[in-house]
């Protein structure tokens, strides 16, 4: 049996050559203890037309082979060696597009859509890098930029300004100090925070005995190259601030041995950060930063990420989250000095993502940045092109063909007058609503409607009568209708 250092070694040597496009540099944050943890980037692009007609036959067919029989498919494509998932999943954690294909290639999960070319609101492929591959490669940039070079190589063009960053996390290690320690000085209310949510799991730690347990099972596979067996103790104490914005602080030394046992995560941190071996006691102090709230920052493209990410940081660390002596008073809490703890929090984030520059504001009210492409006002044609066809269909329906002019306009006006079949006055309350819509998106109301406040219902003033049939008023042009004056239409 290959042993877990040899398995290592061998995953080093494909991504460092064999069918890697471009070696990945030393690791320039070695020992810190501090980096960029994750990168997502959704992206707006285009597949060659010849390339895509021959790659999606492939992920199809790789899709497929993994329904049926389960896990996911190893493909060998165009000289590559990946594997396809047996689904998709979401552009987002809202909902958004649906990615109707997912592969992962050393580390890296690339979803797809079955679109050649991005819409203009929805990108065709979304980038998951993960912490194995930018611990590997230095950092985020450098992962990123060995992706696009693999993706141009199948006949990938990502366009200007497409690489929209849809979350970060960033990390701060310390090595010998415990987790209890930092939620010691939580509940001392040593904690200063904009977060609204807040959680704590599993307040027991396992016992030393099993921690070094653990530690002696790995250290011996290392040493007779057999794999280790990793049993699961109680939770250590953790807790989470955040929900746009989440901080997590705890306990990674645990989670590496026991919690979450995973040997190749494990000699990463031993070659670039626990460089003198395992430590008695490790907490990760880690925020996470969505598309949402990046924006508001300033932050659409990795450009923006890069240019900005020591503010980024900065804010987080002394803004959103700060630490100071307990007993700081809850009014002014800036008149008590930081704790020494978060002290070397700060120390190691400016090592590796620098000392902000205060050129960029970064705020949680700041304006959002213009994303590219642009969400603007829905096109006028395009909406008449869909309310016709919604009133053909309706028409088609209900009276089958037309032949005559007074044929068309007769079903046209049977048509319009069963949008207010129910009054006159909810049709256009709910008009009104969608226009408040427009004018929370797109920033302008059509033909100076507003939203209602607090009551003030801009109806009221015209004297619009309050039954649902009934009582419509005869306007100009307009004849009275009621629900029963008119044939049903017959739709399910």
């Amino acid at each position: 049996m290959v042993s877990l250092a040899e398995e290592f070694m061998g995953w080093q040597r494909r991504i460092a050559g064999g069918d890697s496009v471009s070696p990945p540099p030393q690791t320039n944050s070695r020992g810190v203890g501090a980096a960029c943890d994750w990168f997502e980037v959704s992206c707006f692009g285009e597949w060659d037309a010849r390339s895509w007609k021959e790659l999606e036959p492939v992920l199809q067919a790789a899709k497929a082979s993994a329904q049926k029989y389960g896990g996911t498919k190893l493909v060998e494509y165009d000289g590559f060696e990946f594997e396809v998932f047996r689904s998709g999943a979401s552009s987002d954690s809202s909902g958004g597009s649906y990615m109707a294909y997912g592969l992962r290639r050393q580390g890296v999960r690339i979803d797809l859509t079955t679109k050649a070319r991005a819409g203009k609101h929805h990108p065709n492929l979304r980038i998951q890098i993960h912490p194995s591959v930018i611990h590997n490669y230095g950092d985020e940039f450098a992962a990123f930029d060995a992706v696009k070079e693999w993706l141009s190589t199948l006949g990938y063009t990502l366009f200007e300004g497409g690489d929209r960053v849809s979350r970060v996390d960033v990390c701060r290690d310390l090595q010998g100090v415990g987790v209890g320690e930092l939620f010691d000085l939580y509940e001392r209310g040593a904690f200063f925070y904009r977060a609204r949510h807040e959680s704590r799991h599993g307040e027991r730690s396992m016992s030393e005995d099993e921690i070094k347990a653990a530690v002696a099972d790995f250290e011996s596979e290392l040493r007779n190259g057999r794999d280790a067996v990793y049993s699961y103790g109680h939770k250590v104490t953790g807790f989470t601030f955040g929900k746009a914005v989440k901080c997590r602080i705890y306990d990674k030394r645990h989670e590496l041995l026991v919690g979450k046992p995973d040997p190749m995560k494990l000699l990463l941190m031993l070659r670039d950060r626990w460089v003198d071996g395992v430590p008695d006691q490790a907490t990760r102090v880690e925020w996470q930063i969505r598309s949402d709230r990046l924006r508001k920052m300033g932050v659409t493209t990795v450009g923006d990420w890069k240019a900005r990410r020591a503010d980024v940081v900065e804010w987080l660390a002394t803004k959103w989250l700060v630490v100071r002596q307990p007993g700081a008073c809850r009014r002014n809490p800036k008149r008590s000095p930081v704790h020494s703890l978060w002290e070397q929090v700060l120390a190691g984030l400016r090592e590796v993502f620098g000392t902000a520059t205060g050129t960029v504001k970064v705020s949680a009210t700041a304006s959002p940045a213009s994303p590219a492409p642009l969400p603007d006002r829905p096109e006028r044609p395009r909406l008449r092109r869909g309310a016709r066809g919604y009133v053909q269909s309706l028409i088609a329906l209900e009276r089958g063909r037309l032949s005559t002019p007074d044929e068309v306009l007769a079903a046209i006006d049977e048509v319009v007058h069963s949008f207010y079949d129910d009054g006159l006055h909810t049709f256009a309350r709910e008009t009104t609503e969608k226009a408040a819509k427009f004018e929370h998106r797109y920033g302008a109301i059509p033909h100076g409607m507003r939203e209602s406040r607090h009551g003030d219902d801009p109806l009221d003033a015209g004297g619009w009568p309050r039954s649902r049939t009934d009582d419509v008023p005869v306007l100009a042009g307009v004849p009275t209708v009621s629900a029963g004056s008119l044939p049903p239409l017959g739709l399910p």
